[in-house]
């Protein structure tokens, strides 16, 4: 069964985050204690509004697009979990848009947040193997280890970096003495929480990195410091 209270969540729009509904504790226990208030045939309509719905989100192409039709699965979900609170598929559903919404909280750098989000997941379907591995993804990003710094090198695109260490807590833009553009992405090592900086060029390739100084391993192999 699943309390319908844990989408407390919020969408990445152009505009910004916009806040989804929110169901209070008591609505979603007596939800829980409900039997399905839903005919078999409305039930099946439901359920196929929500696999096309599905469909669209897999096709879209740009994140507006995929952000939209998440706010429309979403709250068909949680309306038809209102009315078929232990329906499988509706509650299938619930956990991928769940799993959805803790990456976009993944890509703000609010690991912590996702972590939670995951978690809920992970209470009502402890055997989701995507959930498990996702949490375990997120907790290696809330920190660039040593051993990740010394994994990025020198022309590694954006992309590249973020599959090894996450999305950076901070980024900045600003020129150089030579009045090149460069990006900087910024992390969390571990042991002091000091910040690790990896700089990006114009093309967004590594151009140099810099472990900070007075941490346990202080012995930089990367890109160049």
């Amino acid at each position: 069964m699943r309390k319908l209270f844990v989408i407390l969540l919020l969408i990445m729009s152009v505009g910004g985050w916009m806040a989804c509904n929110n169901k209070g504790a008591s609505q979603d226990q007596a939800a829980e204690n409900q039997e399905s208030k839903i005919s078999p045939e409305e039930l099946n309509k439901s359920l196929t509004e929500l696999q096309d719905l599905k469909a669209k989100f897999d096709a879209a192409e740009t994140e507006k697009d995929k952000d939209d039709l998440m706010t429309q699965l979403s709250g068909k979900v949680q309306l038809l979990l209102s009315k078929a609170p232990n329906n499988p598929e509706a509650n299938a559903m619930m956990d991928n848009v769940q799993m959805y919404y803790a990456m976009a909280w993944a890509k703000q750098a609010k690991y912590k947040k996702a972590i939670e989000i995951v978690d809920n997941v992970l209470q009502f379907s402890p055997n989701n193997d995507e959930a498990k591995k996702m949490k375990a993804q997120f907790e290696n990003w809330e920190f660039m280890t040593r051993d990740e710094f010394n994994m990025i090198k020198k022309h590694m695109y954006m992309d590249e970096v973020t599959k090894i260490a996450g999305y950076p807590l901070r980024k900045e833009t600003k020129t150089d003495k030579y009045k090149r553009t460069v990006h900087g992405w910024f992390y969390k090592e571990p042991s002091m929480n000091k910040a690790v900086a990896i700089w990006f060029d114009v093309n967004g390739q590594v151009w140099a990195t810099k472990w900070p100084k007075g941490t346990k391993d202080v012995k930089a192999t990367g890109a160049g410091n």
